[in-house]
């Protein structure tokens, strides 16, 4: 048997896993083009932890989402 963080993992795993295959299709299509614009933000940023959230970097990323859409 695994070690419980390993165990731990795979239970995560498979919650999410359904949660995708009961999420309605324009939801996940919505989600992914949030999260693709999140993950190239991060890289652009920098970050050291790439696109792990954090409370600062996503209020750093919503001040800069709303610039954004000013200027489009």
């Amino acid at each position: 048997m695994g070690s419980l963080h390993t165990r731990c993992q795979e239970l995560a795993k498979l919650g999410r896993d359904r949660r995708e295959q009961l999420r309605p299709d324009n939801t996940s299509s919505t989600y992914t083009s949030g999260i693709k614009k999140w993950a190239k933000w991060c890289k652009q940023e920098g970050f050291a932890d790439g696109d792990l959230v954090s409370e600062d970097k996503a209020v750093l990323f919503a001040h800069w989402s709303s610039q954004e859409a000013k200027h489009s």
